[in-house]
């Protein structure tokens, strides 16, 4: 597998927005061993949380050429790769990921606790306490940011696996940062309303690689969803029957060899849209909420317009009108 991996010496670019970086790396490690025979440093590009400069970090990607700015690698994903050694803990100690704690203090901790010291710290901040001039707010800061960096690579290290791009693993992380993982293991379909770029398909993959099952009554309020806003979108319709829509959802939800979904199953998950407001089921016709309500400010619109009975009006003087 490609990679490299390197110390981060220089950011050339970072986007608040997007997390899209170009950094300057050190190689220290590669599996693209042509690359030593040029420079010491490559330019690694990708969609990452700010790193931390003088750092070590292993990036998994490819070998680029940049039309303007020459040989590249672009990053698919990363992972910190953690020094032990003692002058490497001391380093990430006084980095500036810990405001207010100097080479000095990071090398107290270093002596104090040993080279498992952010273990330790991790989970017991007391430990510090032997620290000089360590009071409760910088014990804290350090434990929180230790775990905090820790639980950002691993969250971001657990999207990669269901192949999903370093772009949109960053935006389910802007989303919902460290509770990414809890919230998509309890309801991965609500990726669709609240992460642009993630569609149903994509997070019914997801959920059904999580154990999701395929009768799972989220699943299904997800599935009927969908099928209502592709029959919208595909025919221009306002509205699907109800025994057509729950004809579609049916057969979607029994493609499988062994899936089993009775019609009752579906009909309770119509109902629960409708008590959320998600859908409107008005004499057998349903549609979403927002499109129902669209429709009725139009129909009041009109209404207001509307004129008193007259003599009838010619259909071709009615189409010169149209067509001007």
């Amino acid at each position: 597998m490609s990679f490299i991996e390197g110390v981060i010496k220089q950011y050339l670019y970072f986007s608040e927005e997007s997390s899209y970086s170009v950094v300057k790396v050190e190689i220290r490690d590669t599996a693209e061993a042509e690359l030593l025979h040029f420079e010491p440093t490559i330019v690694v590009c990708g969609f990452f949380p700010m790193l931390e400069l003088g750092q070590v970090y292993r990036f998994y990607g490819k070998v680029t050429e940049h039309p303007k700015y020459g040989v590249q690698y672009s990053a698919s994903r990363f992972e910190r790769i953690m020094d032990t050694s003692k002058a490497g803990i001391v380093d990430y100690l006084a980095s500036d990921l810990f405001k207010g704690i100097g080479p000095k203090t990071a090398e107290a901790i270093v002596e104090e606790l040993g080279n498992d010291a952010l273990d330790k710290i991790a989970n017991d901040p007391d430990v510090l306490d032997s620290i000089p001039r360590m009071n409760k707010a910088k014990k804290e800061m350090i434990a929180r940011t230790i775990l905090d960096n820790r639980q950002m690579e691993s969250t971001l290290v657990w999207l990669y696996g269901f192949d999903i791009s370093p772009r949109m693993a960053m935006k389910i992380y802007q989303a919902y940062g460290f509770a990414a993982v809890d919230v998509i293991r309890n309801n991965p379909y609500l990726l669709i309303d609240e992460v642009e770029g993630i569609g149903f398909k994509r997070a019914d993959e997801i959920g059904l690689k999580i154990g999701f099952a395929y009768d799972n009554p989220l699943r299904i309020q997800a599935v009927i969803m969908y099928l209502l806003q592709e029959y919208i979108m595909k025919y221009g319709d306002t509205y699907l029957e109800k025994d057509r829509l729950l004809e579609f959802t049916l057969t979607y939800l029994n493609s499988g060899k062994e899936f089993t979904v009775d019609a009752d199953m579906v009909v309770d998950r119509l109902e629960q849209l409708s008590s959320n407001n998600k859908i409107v089921d008005v004499d057998e016709k349903v549609s979403f909420r927002s499109i129902y309500l669209a429709e009725k400010r139009i129909s009041e619109s009109l209404k207001k317009h509307s004129i008193k009975e007259s003599e009838p009006i010619d259909d071709k003087v009615l189409e010169e009108h149209l067509e001007h």
